[in-house]
């Protein structure tokens, strides 16, 4: 009767394992998803600074030869000042996404040496 009261602990066990595995698997394949997405961003991010910077150096070069006002020359510079704060932002918010997927693959490998570290000492108390 203790072998089979055992027995039946090592198969919970291994049901809660096979449980808590796929849960964590899917976490670590949700957080590679969000990192591809905020690559993506990050990356359409930069292409739109590097434009707001190459726009408000000719309108800085038309500026100098008096072929636009001030006014304009201040609109381009406030473009590129909210461009540079979206790349910021952008780069903050992919470097997190890494660092949850690097979290994410933590807890998973965690996880599998926990249960079979139970495992293994459920089964030498069958043995």
């Amino acid at each position: 009767e203790k072998a089979q009261s055992l027995q039946k602990q090592l198969a919970a066990l291994s049901s809660g394992l096979q449980f808590s595995l796929s849960k964590a698997r899917n976490k670590v394949i949700q957080s590679v998803l969000k990192v591809q997405s905020d690559s993506m961003d990050f990356i359409a991010i930069q292409f739109e600074n590097q434009i707001a910077k190459d726009q408000f150096e000719r309108q800085q070069k038309l500026y100098d030869q008096g072929l636009k006002s001030l006014t304009e020359l201040e609109q381009r510079k406030l473009k590129l000042q909210e461009s540079s704060a979206k790349l910021l932002s952008g780069q903050n918010k992919f470097n997190s996404s890494k660092n949850e997927l690097t979290n994410a693959r933590i807890e998973l490998n965690a996880l599998q040496a926990e249960y079979l570290d139970k495992m293994a000492k459920a089964e030498r108390r069958t043995n």
